[in-house]
């Protein structure tokens, strides 16, 4: 796989596994691309495993900020409650949807925000369809 494709990889805010495929490749690579690519996701990713991951390679490494040690730091999304509300109030009102539907619900959701949707399914893990019914019982239907 070329760099340039793994960059794009690395880039894909659709789905986390795909970065984490990308970082694993750039483990084996030794220059300066890489590590940039490296130290930006262990400081910016939202999705926690791709995080850690990113942070144990650059420990790994010993590539550092600005001469600085990296510091990994408690996991957080980057969301807050009403940015979900928010989410969920408008394709409520887009696909007028007054009961929930799963499905519709799901794809409507990737289809407006899909980095949101892809950090909430791995955050969520096996309670992704309940945290998504309960966001859309709770948003408005104004």
């Amino acid at each position: 796989m070329s760099l340039d494709q793994i960059v794009k990889n690395v880039k894909n805010k659709k789905s986390y596994q795909v970065r984490l495929e990308a970082l694993k490749k750039l483990s084996k690579l030794d220059n300066q691309i890489a590590d940039d690519i490296i130290l930006k996701l262990a400081q910016t990713d939202r999705v926690f495993i791709v995080k850690e991951a990113a942070f144990r390679l650059a420990e790994s490494k010993g590539l550092s900020k600005g001469g600085k040690p990296l510091m990994l730091g408690k996991k957080d999304t980057g969301y807050k409650m009403g940015d979900f509300k928010k989410a969920a109030q408008l394709i409520r009102r887009r696909k007028k949807m007054n009961k929930f539907d799963l499905e519709l619900f799901k794809t409507a959701f990737k289809d407006k925000n899909a980095e949101m949707y892809d950090v909430m399914q791995y955050d969520k893990g096996g309670n992704f369809d309940a945290w998504l019914e309960e966001i859309f019982n709770n948003a408005s239907k104004k």
